[in-house]
């Protein structure tokens, strides 16, 4: 199959831009990129969404909490934070996050800044501070003058004057307090209150005008506001107090480290953690049942043999009696077993096929059909000279009489007995090296037993379940469970070439979004090249189309410590590095293009997550018009089984820390559905900084800077000598 390519994307408009075409030959990472973008997508030009490839499988024990305590845990606390202060490379589909964490790459970037001091201001402001420390005279009712400077004149008159009314409002509330004692009737009291105020209000209400007056005849209090002001004015004090949010909200962890705590939106976004499939609809086909069966009972047989020879050691070393007939009837059930199925079945396709299929219809009450037969030899590997057929076969076992079940059943009852009585007689003896060989052999053979036993209910159910849908069923388009609240649901249908198309939207340079591995997603094989084609799987791809059904929601992160904001005020700062910010161009009329984002490369802090996009009720269904090769139904069930991802999305949870499968298979003769019972992000909404208008602080700084702005250094000299100045004048005169 030849390489396709598609139209490059010009526009950020392009991504919002549906297709009203849902078969179109558009990259099958494009549309799914469209679909998303164009449900909860915003309007912001400085805003585009990042696609994991694949996503990021989540547990609501991680990050549930009691939300009437508004409590969280550290451990809940330190979840979230991982969570939302991702970072990632700028662009639209990435395979993972670059590894840096929000917190640092923000404080790094406000360390490299320093401000800048605008000349003329502090110009001013030195001048107004003069003012304030100039001398003043003046005489508080000492009856001499003495030498004070301006402010300490005025905020001495400004607090009298702010006690008076103090003073005066402390009166009032006192007398109402008494007058509502004496007087309980409302209007009573309101009469006696006014004839209170008149004849005491006018002596206070002097008094506190002739401290207004002094205040006045210093300075004005509204023009002081003004001169505090000026004085307060200025950019480059946000930096520090931004670094000081970082500091006061960051909480230190058990093993040294800290973390900075986040915000979601809603605040339950964890209840929406889960799927709405129900237990029937994930359980696993008779097939894929079958198979974890035969693997077990193979399993169980090997254990056995194991008992056995152990058993024989024991009794030759002990002589035990009871070890002996123990022993003797297990060979007895055994060898019934091996005349039985010697005498019924001329194949030899015992071991591997027949004990399973005995034990399955005796345990699970069922008939075999073909297909599980089928499953059952294809993962025996067999050397058969037998000339019995399948369908013989098959018929041989469904005809199989109770007596005969029963023979394989007393057989593996009395191996089990056999365990127990050699373990008691070993530890009994103090046998320590032989008990040593037999404990993990029977925690095993437990294990397996109590697991074949479950299995052996899922299968009675999952046939039940099977034999009433029948093939055409299968075949129909996808059914969604209900979309849960605070979810958007997501349908499209796509041609499977697709699959083949390179998607055009700038990708990380390891991110797969064609092909093969794009496919089998989380599948990193050095087999695997990102040329291969899907018909290496399916044989042929122009003859079978995919549907796609999910729930999507977009969850808000909130940084109580976050001020991206004072990015915005980098054209009145110098920066320390020769790195950027972030780009020094402002494209924001363009939207986010290709372009943009490589100009966001190599820069300290280039964009950031505000939003993450969760989905549940994933469901793949791959619609053939010819059948199903075996080849096909095997690379799907074997990439499942390893946990492997399909897609955008993750497969089993790798680290383990969950029970659920992950990614459930359904086949029929010409469908393949693939059902994930996680939720996971699929992405990040990312937000641009602003652009970065900060000036290198170097040597080559222009004369047009060096006569707008002054340094630090500058500033702190001119204002010491203002200090000097005034120290000089409150000296005593030296003669």
């Amino acid at each position: 199959m030849k390489e396709k390519s598609e139209p490059v994307k010009p526009t950020a408009a392009d991504i919002n831009e549906k297709s009203t075409d849902t078969r179109s030959k558009k990259a099958f990472a494009t549309q799914v990129y469209d679909e998303i973008d164009a449900k909860i997508g915003g309007n912001d030009y400085n805003q585009f969404l990042c696609l994991l490839l694949p996503g990021i499988i989540l547990y609501q024990d991680d990050y549930k909490y009691d939300l009437k305590s508004d409590i969280k845990g550290p451990l809940i606390e330190a979840n979230e934070a991982k969570l939302a202060n991702k970072m990632f490379d700028p662009c639209f589909m990435a395979n993972s996050d670059n590894g840096r964490n929000l917190a640092y790459q923000y404080k790094m970037a406000l360390d490299v800044l320093t401000p800048k001091i605008n000349k003329r201001l502090a110009l001013h402001k030195n001048r107004l501070r003069k003012l304030l420390i100039s001398p003043y005279s003046y005489d508080f009712g000492d009856g001499a003058e003495k030498e004070y400077t301006l402010q300490e004149v005025y905020f001495r008159l400004y607090d009298e004057y702010v006690q008076e009314i103090y003073d005066w409002k402390k009166i009032i509330s006192a007398r109402k307090e008494e007058l509502k004692e004496q007087y309980p009737i409302k209007d009573d009291y309101e009469r006696e209150y006014l004839e209170w105020y008149e004849d005491n209000a006018e002596d206070h209400l002097d008094r506190i005008n002739e401290k207004k007056a002094k205040v006045l005849s210093v300075f004005s209090p509204n023009d002081m506001k003004v001169l505090e002001g000026i004085l307060d004015s200025g950019s480059g004090a946000e930096l520090q107090e931004a670094r000081q949010n970082i500091y006061n909200y960051r909480k230190i962890t058990p093993n040294g480290g800290y973390t900075y705590p986040v915000e979601f939106e809603p605040k339950n976004w964890f209840e929406m953690i889960g799927n709405s499939f129900t237990s029937a609809e994930l359980i696993d086909s008779p097939e894929k049942l079958v198979e974890k069966i035969q693997r077990l009972s193979l399993r169980r047989e090997f254990l056995i043999s194991g008992v056995s020879d152990i058993c024989r050691l024991v009794v030759n070393d002990l002589g035990s009696k009871e070890l002996k007939g123990s022993m003797e009837s297990v060979r007895k059930y055994k060898s019934d077993t091996e005349k039985m199925t010697a005498a019924k079945f001329s194949t030899a396709k015992f071991l591997k096929v027949i004990i399973p299929a005995m034990e399955i219809r005796s345990r699970s009450k069922i008939d075999l059909n073909e297909r599980v037969l089928e499953k059952l030899i294809s993962n025996s590997f067999p050397i058969d000279n037998s000339r019995i057929t399948n369908k013989e076969l098959l018929a041989s076992i469904n005809k199989l009489a109770r007596n005969d079940l029963d023979a394989h059943d007393h057989y593996l009852e009395q191996a089990a007995e056999l365990t127990d009585t050699l373990l008691k007689t070993v530890e009994a003896k103090n046998k320590t090296t032989y008990a040593e060989l037999i404990r993990p052999i029977k925690k095993e053979l437990d294990e397996i037993g109590r697991e074949i036993e479950m299995l052996y209910q899922q299968l009675s159910i999952s046939s039940a379940i099977h034999e009433n849908i029948s093939d055409d069923t299968l075949q129909e388009d996808i059914v969604s469970p209900t979309t849960p609240k605070g979810f958007t649901k997501i349908e499209f249908e796509t041609d499977a070439e697709a699959l083949d198309i390179k998607t055009s939207y700038y990708t990380s340079s390891s991110a797969v979004s064609s092909g093969k591995s794009f496919l089998f997603n989380g599948h990193r094989s050095s087999r695997i090249s990102e040329k291969e084609r899907l018909e290496d799987v399916f044989g042929s791809t122009e003859k079978f189309t995919v549907q796609v059904s999910m729930n999507i929601a977009k969850i808000g992160i909130v940084r109580e410590w976050f001020n991206p904001g004072v990015f915005s005020l980098t054209g009145d700062m110098f920066r320390l590095s020769k790195s950027l910010i972030s780009p020094s161009e402002s494209r924001s009329s363009n939207g986010i293009t290709e372009e943009r984002l490589k100009e966001m490369q190599d820069t300290i802090f280039p964009c950031y997550p505000v939003s993450m996009v969760l989905a549940n009720n994933i469901q793949i269904k791959f619609k053939y018009e010819g059948l199903i090769t075996e080849k096909t139904r095997k690379a799907f069930e074997k990439h499942a089984d390893s946990n492997g991802g399909f897609l955008f999305f993750r497969g089993r949870d790798e680290s383990g820390n969950s029970d659920m499968a992950g990614v459930h298979t359904y086949f029929s003769d010409q469908a393949i559905t693939l059902k994930f019972d996680t939720t996971q992000v699929i992405g990040y909404y990312l937000q641009a900084t602003a652009p970065d208008k900060s000036t290198l602080l170097d040597n080559n700084i222009s004369d047009d800077e060096k006569n707008t702005y002054s340094s630090l250094a500058d500033f702190s000299d001119n204002y010491r000598k203002i200090i000097n100045e005034s120290f000089k004048r409150s000296l005593p005169d030296s003669e």
